[in-house]
């Protein structure tokens, strides 16, 4: 399942990115796997309507096979991913419900804020990025 958030943050603060970071944290506490790296969409930075840094994050998670990779690290662990990943009696319920969890920081006292999040079970095509 590919999972996409947009626009959590605010001109005063919040960034989208560290959402991510809680979700992939959550979805990993929760027995899924991160496959491959988490991708830092850059939308058009010179729309005047953006929140702040107009970027976007896309987040494939599943099963991994494959060879494990180091992704980063947070408080003192470290973070992987999978080179691939797979469907597999996982409960992608469990992942929608975590998404709602972090709304606590979506910075919706500031009118331009508009959070989005997508759920899709395939790779969507890049010409709905264009």
């Amino acid at each position: 399942m590919y999972v996409g958030i947009d626009d959590t943050d605010s001109r005063e603060g919040m960034c989208t990115t560290y959402v991510g970071l809680k979700l992939i944290l959550k979805l990993i506490d929760l027995g899924f796997d991160i496959i491959s790296y988490p991708r830092l969409v850059r939308l058009n930075p010179n729309v005047p309507w953006k929140t702040r840094g107009n970027g976007a994050i896309a987040i494939h998670i599943g099963k991994g096979y494959g060879n494990k990779f180091k992704i980063g690290e947070f408080g003192g662990g470290e973070v992987y991913a999978w080179e691939r990943g797979r469907n597999m009696n996982l409960n992608y319920e469990d992942a929608k419900k975590i998404v709602s969890e972090l709304s606590s920081y979506f910075k919706m006292e500031d009118y331009n804020t508009n959070p989005g999040v997508v759920f899709s079970p395939k790779k969507l095509s890049e010409e709905l990025y264009w």
